[in-house]
């Protein structure tokens, strides 16, 4: 796979790092792929760059399974310290609230962009959203209310109690 680095504008100011890794196939034909766009970026591929020091091993998970020569894989860096406001859909106390707008932050400047930059199928059916914990929270928000986008929506160990309003 080969990983490119790009730093992408947010709402309101500020930016986040998305990775692309793109399978081998890519570069041997001229044919479209789909995309799985994955929250917590840093997490998906390195340790060294895991938030939490989790690191998923995506690089190696996928070039084991079909997806290899059929997706492409974009990481989406969360904000770190800031990721309860960006991640959760709905305000809780003094966290959370952000999510609809990382949402679009994803639908509107991510997608977009990979889109234009690279062969992709761009059609929901082709494009999926997967996360974890919180990241897992804001997959499944973005299933439910962006189905037009989101055909596929990994959701993994989702932070329910946080927001669970999302099942609403």
């Amino acid at each position: 796979m080969i990983l490119h680095f790009y730093s992408l504008p947010l709402p309101g100011g500020g930016q986040r790092t998305v990775r692309v890794c793109l399978p081998d196939a890519y570069f041997k034909s001229d044919r479209h792929f789909s995309v799985l766009y994955g929250l917590d970026g840093q997490n998906l591929l390195e340790a060294h760059t895991a938030f939490g020091k989790r690191h998923w091993r995506i690089g190696a998970a996928v070039d084991k399974l079909p997806l290899r020569h059929k997706s492409i894989v974009v990481g989406i860096d969360n904000g770190g310290g800031s990721r309860i406001q960006e991640y959760a859909p709905f305000q809780r106390g003094r966290s959370g609230g952000g999510g609809a707008e990382h949402l679009r932050f994803v639908t509107d400047v991510v997608k977009p962009f990979i889109d234009g930059k690279y062969r992709t199928l761009a059609g929901r059916e082709h494009t999926g959203i997967v996360g974890s914990s919180l990241g897992g929270l804001l997959a499944l928000y973005a299933g439910l209310q962006r189905g037009d986008v989101f055909g596929k929506a990994g959701v993994l160990s989702p932070s329910l109690w946080f927001n669970p309003q999302v099942l609403q």
